[in-house]
């Protein structure tokens, strides 16, 4: 890990955002951490707030939430399934 951080800043901020890494052990397991960082690789997002954000989605794995019931708002139901008109997208190019 510190090798792959040296590379990506070689100008000394790999070595702080590997010592980041390393006091995360304060708070938590090593298997912990080890886990996290390998997630974080996993996720090329291997620098320390990436290894954070791995960590703290292992101790609080997200729940899912259950949909909406819309019966009462039967308006509501075709929001998020209509399709897409991309060339709005076009047309604003072609005013730049």
């Amino acid at each position: 890990m510190l090798d792959r951080l040296r590379a990506q800043w070689p100008n000394g901020r790999g070595v702080r955002e590997f010592v980041r890494i390393l006091k995360l052990h304060r708070d938590h397991s090593p298997d912990l951490v080890a886990q996290a960082v390998e997630q974080a690789l996993a996720h090329s997002c291997a620098h320390a707030d990436g290894v954070e954000l791995c960590l703290r989605q292992l101790e609080a794995p997200g729940t899912s939430i259950a949909p909406m019931d819309l019966t009462r708002w039967p308006e509501l139901m075709a929001v998020g399934a209509q399709s897409l008109d991309l060339q709005c997208y076009d047309r604003l190019l072609e005013g730049v």
